[in-house]
């Protein structure tokens, strides 16, 4: 069984005091920066060993980004809740805050890795709906036609023009971290696939992969929003299927 570090913070005073507890092995969700999830706490959850439901979020982020972690729930009876900053590799706490809605946490990433976030209420067994939102400094916010990919560090986006002259933004949907596609003239109908990995061990850069399905004009960019003069722009031309993208050389690892 696979153990790591939960965040629980009791309240005595007008101060919290926080420390670490053994967390059984649970499901763990993921968000990235530039991100909202609507969620709640339920049965179904982690639990402490106080007996509150616990939930873990995992992301990666940068150096030098600046968090902005926001929680916002309905249930004023579910107060205060409890927000935690973690190292996932050894489930160091690095930030905590507590209390009412909305609930505010901020930070600064040291070192580039993979984190998470523990939210849960005060109380035990206390189940409600609440809302998380991660932001960060240098990384792009996800729309309705912006894709923010690798820890919301860069802006991909798909315009569309029909051989009509007839253009268009593409709409975008999150799939994994890194990966995400856009669809053009129905939800259903998925367009194009794009991804951004992490090749920099393999010689330097980060990787641009893209893929297609349909043959009208669509041209991909994307920003690294930490370097914004780092931007790749990609055209499939009118008429013709999509080719694929397969840039090993597509962006710098700095």
């Amino acid at each position: 069984m696979k153990k790591c570090l939960a965040l629980i913070v009791m309240w005595a005073t007008a101060s919290a005091v926080a420390f670490a507890v053994t967390r059984p092995a649970c499901t763990q969700g993921s968000i990235a920066v530039g991100q909202t999830i609507d969620n709640a706490w339920d049965a179904q959850d982690c639990v402490d060993n106080l007996g509150r439901i616990v939930d873990f979020w995992n992301f990666s982020a940068f150096a030098g980004e600046q968090l902005t972690v926001t929680v916002t729930f309905p249930d004023a009876s579910l107060a205060p809740v409890i927000l935690g900053l973690q190292r996932k590799s050894d489930g160091l706490v690095l930030e905590a805050s507590g209390g009412s809605s909305p609930l505010v946490l901020t930070y600064t990433i040291s070192e580039t890795g993979d984190y998470y976030l523990a939210v849960n209420s005060s109380h035990a067994s206390a189940v409600g709906s609440y809302t998380l939102t991660l932001a960060g400094t240098g990384a792009c916010t996800t729309s309705d036609t912006v894709l923010c990919l690798r820890s919301g560090r860069y802006a991909v986006t798909a315009d569309w023009q029909k051989s009509t002259g007839e253009s268009g933004q593409g709409h975008a949907f999150t799939l994994t971290g890194d990966t995400g596609y856009f669809w053009f003239f129905d939800v259903s109908n998925v367009e194009t696939v794009v991804k951004v990995l992490d090749g920099c061990a393999l010689g330097g850069h980060r990787w641009v992969f893209a893929s297609g399905l349909t043959n009208v004009q669509v041209t991909i960019r994307v920003t690294d929003t930490v370097n914004p003069a780092d931007t790749k722009t990609y055209v499939n031309p009118q008429g013709v299927a999509f080719q694929p993208i397969q840039d090993t050389s597509a962006l710098p690892c700095s």
